[in-house]
């Protein structure tokens, strides 16, 4: 526990004093139907999961609440960091560094991987807070969506084949997605982060897991690649999650063709869109997505602290 002087202490919310945490995690003290409404959505999120790895903190001075943060933990084991808008009139700042700060060390000692904020285009306000706690930017990504239509005619996929979950096994997935990793422009610094097994559970755990739309391609018998895709929870959308290429096989067209097969798959299954996630300074893939007819909704900017590595 902080304490500040006399006067404000940082503790873990009990469980009677949950949805007032939240509601000013949420709205910053302030009251509308709408803060209650994502107050519920932030309780349901962090009842969920693993019990006893999402952390929920506030700091008091008096009773009168001073900041709220909260980290969710991922079944990737990645703690998503939630607080207390900065700039409303009823968050101290000093006070929400100083939580954001205890709440993401507190989540990292306790053996996530990583705490990650992304932060929406009109979050700015947030980026001194995370800053200052520790965070570094990760990376600005950039959002993609395609409506799927009629596709036409099936393009030619040789000499590529393709095989569905279940058709290969888990360690060759992993074999396949590390070697993507080699040269990679998403996220570099992302690699060797995470143990495999974490970063599948992780790609998993986004959305619906949808096995036979998780394909590893093959050109001539070696593994070329993979694209792993999900259904969305609440949409008719289908949402990729992972898509990478072997160096040698790169600028032969897999890409495309990895894209042209998942996307008869979605239209089989009555899928109208499919979206996506890339590193903004990935303009390579970004032009691929942009010639297969994805085009770009918004960007979000991913912060990261990490846990501090021996010397």
């Amino acid at each position: 526990m902080y304490n500040f002087g006399n006067m404000t202490r940082i503790r873990p919310v009990s469980k009677r004093n949950q949805f007032a945490a939240l509601r000013h995690l949420v709205g910053g003290g302030g009251k509308s139907l709408w803060i209650d409404a994502q107050a519920k959505s932030s309780r349901e999120m962090f009842t969920s999961g693993v019990a006893g790895r999402n952390l929920l903190f506030w700091a008091r001075r008096g009773r009168e609440i001073q900041a709220v943060a909260m980290v969710v933990v991922s079944r990737g084991n990645v703690g998503f960091l939630y607080h207390s808008p900065p700039d409303a009139s009823k968050v101290d700042r000093h006070e929400l560094l100083a939580v954001v700060e205890h709440v993401s060390r507190l989540a990292l000692e306790g053996g996530r991987s990583m705490v990650q904020s992304v932060l929406d285009e009109n979050s700015g306000g947030n980026m001194p807070i995370l800053e200052q706690a520790g965070f570094g930017e990760l990376a600005e990504l950039v959002y993609m969506q395609r409506k799927i239509e009629n596709p036409g005619e099936a393009r030619a996929e040789v000499p590529w084949s393709f095989r569905h979950f279940g058709q290969f096994t888990r360690q060759e997935l992993v074999d396949v997605i590390r070697a993507t990793y080699q040269g990679t422009l998403d996220c570099p610094r992302l690699c060797g982060v995470r143990r495999m097994e974490e970063v599948l559970a992780s790609h998993q755990a986004t959305g619906k897991f949808t096995p036979e739309w998780w394909l590893l391609a093959s050109c001539g018998g070696l593994p070329a690649g993979c694209i792993l895709v999900n259904r969305a929870l609440h949409s008719s959308t289908a949402e990729i999650v992972y898509m990478g290429v072997v160096p040698e096989f790169r600028g032969r067209g897999l890409g495309f063709a990895m894209l042209d097969r998942v996307e008869r798959l979605g239209r089989d299954a009555h899928i109208e869109a499919m979206r996506l996630a890339v590193d903004a300074k990935n303009t390579y893939a970004q032009g691929l997505y942009r010639r297969f007819g994805f085009d770009e909704t918004h960007r979000r900017r991913c912060f990261a602290m990490f846990p501090e590595r021996p010397e």
